[in-house]
C-alpha cells in the first residue's frame, strides 16, 4: 500500500496520482467483497455477479505498487536516507500493530477461542489482507538501487528490462500453468525456465519499474493499450470460469497478479486515468473532495475493512449477488473510511495508518 499522499508531499500536487490509488483502494476493497461469491463454486448463480465485480477489480494490487515506483523512483523526488528509513519503519509498525490487532480481535469477531500458538502464527504471517505489507517493504528496500538504475538508464533499456520481465514474468508462467491444467506431465518446464535464472525479472518488481515507466513516457498506441485492457478484462472473466468448470483447477491461474490478462488490464487502467486526468490539478469539487478523503485514509480504509466485511458480509447473504455484492461494498467502504477517520484523531493509532 503506498503510502497517502501526506507522507509524499509529490503526490499532493498529481491528482491522477492520488486518484489511482483511490480506485486501487476501491478495488481492493470489492475484491475482498466478491471473492466470498466467486467460492460458491460455478454452480451457485452468485458466481457470474461476483466473478464479474472480482475480474473488474483485479487491477487493484498492481495499480498500488505501480504508484508506489511512479512516485519514489522519480528522480525529483526528493530522497533521503532518514526519510526513506522512515517509510519503511512505518509500515513495519503499520504490519505488527494490526496483525496483533487482528490475532487479537478477530476470535472475538467471529466467536472463537482465542489459541496463543494460532495467535502467534496470525502476528508473524499477518491477516489474510495483510500480505501486502511485506511485499511492498521489500520493494523499498530495493528503492535507492533501483531508482539510481532507471534514471541513469537509457529508455530503450528499460524498456529491455520490461519486455524480459512480461516474457519470463507473465507469459511463459501463465503458458505454462495452462498446459500443466492439461496434462501434467508438462510441469518439467518449470524447471528449464528456473535454468535461465531470471529471477530478478520476476515478482512485483516489474509493476513497480512500470509504473515509474508509465508516469514518465507516453505509450504510443493508446487506443491498442485500451482494446487490450478490455481484453484482458474478458479473459479474466471468461478465463476463470473456463479454468473452474472445464479444467477443473483450482490454481486461480487469471485471477493472479502476474497472469498477461491482469497486466494488461492495469495498465491500461493506470493510462487511461493519466490521459484524462494527467493535467488536472485539485479543485474544490465534490469529485476532487472525495478523491482526497479516500487518498487521505486509503493506508485506513486497507487496515480495517477486513474485520468490517466480516460483520456486514453475513447481515445480506440471503440477497441476490447482484444486489450483496455493490450493497455490502458500500456499507464496508463508507463504514472503512468513518472508522479510518476516527482512528486518525488518536495519536498512538495515527501513526501506524
Amino acid at each position: 500500500m503506498p503510502l497517502p499522499a501526506k507522507e509524499i508531499s509529490d503526490s499532493r500536487k498529481i491528482f491522477y496520482i492520488d486518484l489511482l490509488r483511490a480506485v486501487a483502494c476501491l478495488c481492493v476493497v470489492m475484491l475482498h467483497v466478491s471473492a466470498a461469491y466467486v467460492f460458491k463454486g460455478v454452480e451457485s448463480r452468485d458466481f457470474w455477479v461476483g466473478n464479474l465485480f472480482d475480474s473488474a477489480s483485479r487491477a487493484g494490487v498492481p495499480l498500488f505498487v505501480m504508484i508506489s515506483g511512479a512516485l519514489m523512483l522519480d528522480e525529483n523526488y526528493v530522497f533521503a536516507k532518514e526519510k526513506w528509513f522512515r517509510h519503511i519503519l512505518k509500515l513495519l509498525c503499520f504490519f505488527l500493530f494490526w496483525s496483533v490487532a487482528y490475532a487479537v480481535l478477530y476470535p472475538f469477531i467471529k466467536h472463537e477461542e482465542i489459541n496463543l500458538l494460532n495467535a502467534v502464527r496470525s502476528i508473524l504471517k499477518g491477516h489474510y489482507h495483510l500480505w501486502f505489507i511485506p511485499m511492498i517493504i521489500g520493494l523499498y528496500l530495493m528503492i535507492p538501487l533501483l531508482r539510481l538504475w532507471v534514471n541513469r538508464q537509457n529508455k530503450q533499456y528499460v524498456e529491455y528490462f520490461l519486455l524480459l520481465s512480461f516474457v519470463f514474468s507473465f507469459v511463459i508462467p501463465q503458458a505454462i500453468q495452462l498446459l500443466v491444467c492439461f496434462r501434467s506431465g508438462f510441469s518439467f518446464l518449470y524447471d528449464v525456465i528456473d535454468r535461465f535464472y531470471l529471477k530478478y525479472t520476476s515478482g512485483f518488481t516489474s509493476y513497480f519499474i512500470l509504473g515509474w515507466y508509465l508516469r514518465n513516457y507516453e505509450l504510443p498506441h493508446k487506443k491498442l493499450c485500451y482494446c487490450l485492457g478490455m481484453a484482458g478484462l474478458c479473459i479474466t472473466f471468461l478465463g476463470t470460469y473456463g479454468e473452474l468448470s472445464y479444467l477443473h483447477s483450482n490454481e486461480w491461474i487469471f485471477y493472479s497478479n502476474f497472469s498477461v490478462n491482469v497486466c494488461l488490464y492495469s495498465i491500461a487502467v493506470f493510462v487511461l486515468i493519466k490521459s484524462l486526468y494527467g493535467s488536472v490539478r485539485y479543485s474544490d469539487s465534490f469529485f476532487h473532495l472525495a478523491t482526497r478523503l479516500v487518498n487521505r485514509n486509503s493506508l485506513g480504509i486497507y487496515a480495517v475493512h477486513a474485520a468490517i466485511l466480516a460483520e456486514v458480509s453475513p447481515l445480506f447473504s440471503h440477497l441476490h449477488a447482484l444486489i450483496a455484492v455493490p450493497l455490502i461494498f458500500v456499507i464496508t467502504m463508507i463504514a472503512s473510511l468513518i472508522l479510518s477517520m476516527l482512528l486518525r484523531k488518536i495519536p498512538l493509532i495515527r501513526k501506524v495508518i
